[in-house]
């Protein structure tokens, strides 16, 4: 395993982009990023963006990491029960990119609460990365 320190920040962009264009090509459906460069925009810039665009569905992506191994891996998350689905698919993708990182699977949470709360219960916002 390589020493180099890698950040969530590596992942996600690339990633949403990869979905993105996966998305648009295999459905024609409007993908809207709320970010497509190196940026911080806090929770509620994100989900002003999403409500500005009239948004159907909010993916978050997230490279779960932690001090602690038992928290690293990729978690799916969904919001709506009529999400799952989706987000079982989405899922079952990442994985068959031959990726090295365990898999934390599929979960419904309601994440804008979530990650409100860690926010607040963590008192610096910029712990985060949404």
């Amino acid at each position: 395993m390589s020493t180099r320190l890698y950040h969530e920040k590596d992942f996600t962009l690339q990633t949403a982009q990869n979905i993105q264009r996966e998305i648009t090509k295999r459905t024609g459906a409007k993908v809207i990023l709320t970010s497509d460069k190196d940026e911080f925009l806090t929770l509620d810039e994100r989900v002003e963006i999403a409500k500005n665009h009239a948004a159907d569905l909010f993916i978050s992506i997230h490279y779960d990491a932690y001090t602690s191994n038992d928290v690293s891996g990729i978690t799916t998350y969904y919001n709506k029960p009529e999400d799952q689905q989706l987000a079982k698919m989405m899922h079952k993708q990442l994985f068959k990119q031959k990726m090295d990182i365990r898999d934390r699977g599929v979960a419904q949470e309601n994440l804008f609460s979530e990650m409100k709360r860690r926010k607040q219960s963590h008192g610096n916002p910029n712990n985060f990365r949404y």
